[in-house]
């Protein structure tokens, strides 16, 4: 899978990825990194249940597929999906990707309940399944890291 090689340059290929979920938090962080990072990543398709919001982002962003289901986007030969669908339902999109041997790369929380992480790491066998935090590069929260920098003198209120 996303361990391919190429022949000629003994570089690891670009991992064909799917955005699953093109809400919020996959629209202002995943479907723009995805995107802009061609030279890591082929972004094949976007999955949601609305066909209004999969159309729309895979529009803006130039991809070839929008699909409604996860087993639709598997078909196209992924390396990789993005989860970024609501907080409930990472389990089991998480439990499906890994099934379909898949490497996860899955937005915070990766589970809502402790024991569903022990049933993912069981299940993710040799793939990567990995939890992320988009805020981490965002401008303001990087900013907000630079003003800290020289000292919370004037810090009155913070809210995370």
């Amino acid at each position: 899978m996303g361990d391919r090689l190429d022949a000629e340059h003994r570089t690891p290929s670009r991992l064909r990825v799917a955005l699953v979920g093109g809400g919020l938090v996959g629209q202002a962080a995943h479907a723009i990194t995805l995107a802009d990072d061609r030279d890591r990543f082929e972004f094949v398709a976007v999955v949601d249940p609305s066909a209004t919001v999969r159309k729309a982002v895979a529009a803006r962003y130039g991809v070839p597929h929008a699909v409604a289901t996860l087993a639709e986007a598997a078909a196209l030969g992924l390396d990789a999906v993005v989860v970024a669908v609501p907080d409930p339902a990472h389990r089991d999109t998480c439990l499906e990707a890994l099934a379909a041997g898949l490497h996860v790369f899955c937005e915070k929380p990766l589970v809502t309940h402790l024991a569903d992480a022990d049933t993912l790491i069981a299940a993710r066998g040799e793939r990567v399944l990995q939890c992320g935090y988009m805020k981490l590069y965002d401008p303001a929260v990087e900013r907000l890291v630079e003003l800290l920098d020289d000292g919370p003198a004037e810090l009155v209120y913070l809210s995370v």
